[in-house]
């Protein structure tokens, strides 16, 4: 027999959690199903504005990505030609002007503290979403596993190849841009200081491309 619930959520990244804590706040409890079977070490750094922060906050879990959050000074960009000091994008200054910091996280990090203020037991791993049946009163959804779940309300969170996107308006398959990017985490120890001065957060701009580092995890970890 299906489970039922008033509101699902399919997707238990960033987006599916921070919609589960938003709904908390006014006494909304919501099911989240994700198709991954743990919630762990997955992608690389994430950028918090101070509007984003605001937002963090006005869902009741400011404080806990406070902590694991790493202050961002802003942007030192350089020619990657000839590392000519060509801006300084000041962090502080935006902070200043909307009233909250700007952040850099490790997801994982970001992840887990919108985790933490929720109750587990209404996250479901391992629930591939593999169907979804819009009926009078509800909406059915049929996961991998062979398990089903009957909602009121469905909000789609399932990422850029959404199955929750595909039922509502057939196929819409993301388009490849031509441009790549590289992402990875080094250890904060292994890369020489000097590399990010003066800021910890700097930027090198050419024909066609740039290459970004900065600190996270409070210096632990570079993201590049």
């Amino acid at each position: 027999m299906p489970s039922s619930c008033r509101i699902a959520i399919v997707g238990g990244g960033l987006a599916g959690l921070a919609a589960a804590n938003a709904l908390k706040t006014f006494g909304i409890k919501a099911e989240v199903f994700e198709t991954a079977p743990a919630l762990g070490e997955i992608g690389a750094a994430v950028n918090a504005s101070p509007q984003a922060v605001k937002a963090l906050r006005a869902i009741g879990v400011g404080e806990k990505v406070a902590a694991v959050a790493h202050l961002s000074p802003g942007i030192y960009t350089r020619n990657m030609q000839t590392g000519e000091f060509l801006e300084f994008n000041d962090r502080g200054k935006i902070a200043e002007r909307y009233g909250a910091p700007y952040y850099t996280f490790h997801r994982a990090d970001l992840l887990d503290a919108l985790a933490s203020g929720l109750d587990h037991s209404a996250i479901h791993l391992g629930h591939r979403l593999t169907g979804v049946e819009e009926r009078n009163d509800r909406v059915v959804l049929s996961f991998a596993n062979g398990s089903q779940a009957e909602a009121e309300y469905v909000i789609g969170a399932d990422g850029v190849r959404s199955v929750i996107r595909h039922a509502l308006y057939g196929s819409d398959n993301p388009t490849y841009t031509g441009q790549m990017v590289w992402r990875s985490l080094l250890n904060g120890s292994d890369v020489p200081p000097e590399v990010l001065e003066p800021k910890g957060h700097t930027q090198w701009v050419g024909p066609g491309c740039h290459f970004l580092a900065y600190y996270i995890r409070q210096g632990h970890s570079v993201n590049i």
